[in-house]
């Protein structure tokens, strides 16, 4: 909405820019988005397996997606809501001589997450942080090494709190409504399955899970339960999403044009905030906003005493920069970056599962036994997103004649490729049963991209100027994801206290059991994008 500053310049032991503020951002959403109908998912000769006995139709098994607002209706998004956030800053820039400059600062929000909820006793904002709970200093420094402006080094340290994006309480705080129920298939004729008007409450078939009773008329598997008790749904503790950046570097200008450069960073995750779900009694998935592995979710099973791994993502990674400006003609910038990204939580964007972004509500952490391999014990190793090795190469050179060339060169490491296979039958969650990066690795990156640039003289101020680009010059096609759910359908089900006892082994099981395997398994899922090329006319007056 607005930001009011103010800057004092003074001097106490060198210059000081002393730099002041408030900033007052308002957030609002007025939301009506879903499906104008039932969505039928057909499971065709296949059971649906809610523990025992396995349960399942003539032909299978089906089920019907619906909402508790309009029961006729499908999958549904609704609400209007608003919040302000309130943010201070306070910065100094000091100049300590014509070598070194220090810089520091701090900042404090003030932030309600609004419910979407008009429930009654619902609190407006069911979650609320105060300046005292989000202080993020920084500071950092750089210094000319020999005075002659040819050497510098610097390094930076900062803390760093997230604001909420609307994901959460649109899913968590009654924005969305989903509920779920499961029919024996008793003909082959799908089109008969939604009857419109009687569906889910008399379905073809025989309801197989999420039948009506008396404390829940409506019936259905609530796969959106709200979580809105501060205290019960929300961690009474809650702590807001907290990480920390350091930078060191120096660099060396070699002469007026060139220069070379090695920059270290490091990133962690101190703490995030997820939904983390349970299964209610009636197989419904229930969330409690929590810090994983913190409060009311330090456990992830009882008996035996099993703690729920915390939220992990740790980035390290140095990188060696040589660059010539633009001079005589040409120019040329090239680097190498070594890095690795470990730990359990990819982050906001979920590239665990392709890249959905549902901040704070992504399947981690959806329940325990997600966060753990086949023998009981955390799932950590490389994230989706790391590539070890990643090379840059990019050039310029123009002739006298007036054309203009220049290339891009990319190599960078493939990402992992890990394993899942489903567990708990219909639910189906998702575990990295082997090990982050069980399968090795993608096929790496590489590709060529040219850009040619022509002018001509039109006389006076105007040109002509023609040209052309080339992505992925020598067509390479390498894979950049794969399938790597082993099941097609419903996984496996076992006993959980025998899981955090000794663990077990998920593909004997699914043998046992007889889990399909998906053909695509391991398979390529994606590709580069092939050659492009653009052509382009442009006329400068």
């Amino acid at each position: 909405m607005g930001q009011i500053d103010a800057t004092w310049y003074g001097k106490l032991g060198g210059d000081h820019q002393l730099r002041g503020g408030v900033q007052m951002d308002r957030r609002a959403e007025d939301i009506v988005s879903g499906e104008q109908g039932h969505r039928v998912s057909v499971f065709w000769d296949q059971a649906l397996s809610t523990g025992v006995p396995v349960t399942r139709g003539t032909y299978g098994y089906y089920s019907v997606r619906s909402n508790a607002v309009d029961p006729k209706k499908g999958f549904i998004t609704q609400g209007d809501v608003s919040s302000n956030l309130v943010g201070l800053f306070l910065q100094d820039q000091w100049t300590i001589s014509n070598r070194a400059t220090v810089n520091a600062g701090v900042r404090t929000e003030q932030e309600k997450v609004p419910s979407f909820t008009t429930a009654s006793g619902v609190p407006a904002f069911p979650i609320e942080f105060g300046f005292g709970q989000k202080v993020a200093p920084r500071v950092g420094f750089a210094y000319d090494v020999k005075g002659d402006g040819m050497w510098k080094t610097y390094a930076s340290w900062g803390m760093f709190y997230d604001i909420f994006k609307l994901e959460l309480p649109q899913g968590s705080f009654g924005g969305q409504k989903w509920l779920e129920y499961y029919y024996t298939l008793d003909t082959p004729d799908w089109r008969s399955l939604d009857a419109g008007t009687s569906c889910p409450s008399t379905c073809s078939g025989t309801i197989i899970r999420g039948a009506p009773t008396s404390s829940n008329p409506i019936g259905g598997i609530n796969f959106r339960l709200p979580s809105v008790t501060p205290g019960e749904d929300i961690e009474p503790d809650l702590k807001p999403m907290k990480s920390q950046e350091a930078t060191v570097g120096i660099e060396h200008q070699l002469s007026a044009v060139t220069a070379l450069s090695v920059r270290y960073v490091h990133k962690q995750l101190d703490r995030a905030i997820e939904d983390t779900g349970f299964l209610t009694p009636d197989g419904s998935e229930g969330y409690v906003i929590a810090n994983p592995g913190e409060g009311i979710t330090q456990l992830a099973f009882t008996n035996p005493r099993t703690n729920l791994p915390k939220a992990k993502r740790n980035y390290d990674g140095i990188e060696f920069l040589f660059e010539k400006c633009y001079a005589a003609n040409w120019m040329f910038r090239g680097s190498y970056l070594w890095s690795r990204l470990n730990g359990n939580y990819p982050g906001l964007s979920q590239s665990d599962e392709n890249g959905r972004v549902d901040p704070n509500v992504g399947r981690l952490f959806d329940y325990p036994i997600m966060m753990f391999t086949q023998d009981g014990k955390p799932s950590y190793g490389p994230l989706p997103t790391d590539r070890p090795h990643q090379v840059k190469l990019n050039a310029i050179y123009t002739f006298k004649f007036g054309t203009t060339f220049g290339a891009n060169q990319y190599f960078y490491s493939g990402i992992p490729v890990t394993r899942e296979m489903a567990v708990i039958p219909p639910n189906n969650y998702p575990v990295q049963y082997l090990g982050r990066g069980s399968d090795g690795r993608t096929d790496p990156f590489i590709q060529t991209d040219l850009y040619a640039q022509h002018q001509i003289k039109l006389g006076g101020r105007r040109a002509l100027e023609v040209n052309m680009t080339v992505l992925n010059l020598f067509n390479t096609r390498n894979s950049n994801n794969v399938f790597s759910t082993v099941q097609r359908g419903n996984g496996i089900s076992f006993d959980e206290a025998a899981f955090y006892t000794s663990g077990m082994n998920f593909d004997q099981l699914a043998a046992a059991q007889g889990v399909l395997k998906d053909p695509r398994f391991l398979q390529a899922s994606g590709f580069q994008a092939p050659l492009q090329a653009r052509f382009g006319v442009k006329l400068i007056f």
